[in-house]
């Protein structure tokens, strides 16, 4: 006979007789499939394996996620500024020297003589040239840019020492003669140390850009990932 639980005064069911035994948990998921294996859907033709993923699955449209504690470091807020600002002092180099070269191939009268002058004009328009590439790839976060802006800023500085050293030796006493025996008194003294003024004004930037582009957090920001 068997056991009705609906039956009155049923009472516990016989031995062998009632709810079936309790099932064992139901087995893990399979896997998720493997990232070297032929995918067929989404985002990839046919045969083309997705990179990595969570867990092991295919990743998403976006790429791969990052490691655990790594992060995609933002612009540093010091980069973003010496980028602005070389930007607008290298327009303003730009402009000044290729007026420069202009007056002198078109042998103007406002033009100096066409020997060291076109020199200088010619070469430090072509390093602000770079300069401002440089600072074009700080503000868009290349990988590149920070090394190359450290390497301008050495040249730069380097093209400024040799500038200072022909206004000392060449042009500033061609000035000293040309103005005679009736220049002002201190006229000398204000020649050199207008040169020595206008070189430690144009090394500032240079020297910052290297003082700030050497820091640990820019460093982490252009040349790799950074660490939480």
């Amino acid at each position: 006979m068997t056991w009705d639980p609906q039956q009155p005064g049923a009472g516990r069911p016989p031995e062998g007789q009632g709810a079936p035994p309790p099932q064992p948990y139901p087995t893990a998921p399979p896997p998720l499939p493997n990232a070297q294996a032929s995918y067929g859907g989404g985002y990839y033709a046919p045969g083309q394996a997705p990179p990595q993923g969570y867990y092991g699955g295919p990743a998403g449209p976006y790429g791969a996620p990052l490691v655990y504690g790594q992060y995609a470091a933002p612009r540093p807020t010091s980069a973003t500024v010496l980028a602005i600002i070389g930007l607008v002092l290298g327009g303003i180099a730009i402009l000044n020297h290729g007026l420069g070269l202009l007056l002198i191939a078109s042998d103007s009268a406002f033009a100096t003589e066409p020997g060291w002058p076109r020199v200088d004009s010619t070469i430090s328009m072509i390093v602000w040239l770079v300069g401002v590439i440089g600072c074009i790839g700080l503000l868009r976060l290349n990988a590149g840019s920070r090394r190359m802006m450290l390497g301008w800023a050495g040249v730069y500085i380097l093209w400024l020492i040799v500038c200072g050293a022909v206004a000392v030796t060449h042009t500033i006493p061609e000035v000293i003669a040309q103005s005679g025996a009736n220049r002002p008194p201190g006229f000398e003294q204000g020649a050199y140390g207008g040169a020595v003024c206008a070189l430690v004004f144009f090394a500032a930037y240079p020297i910052v850009v290297l003082s700030m582009l050497s820091r640990p957090h820019v460093v982490a920001a252009y040349d790799g990932v950074g660490r939480l």
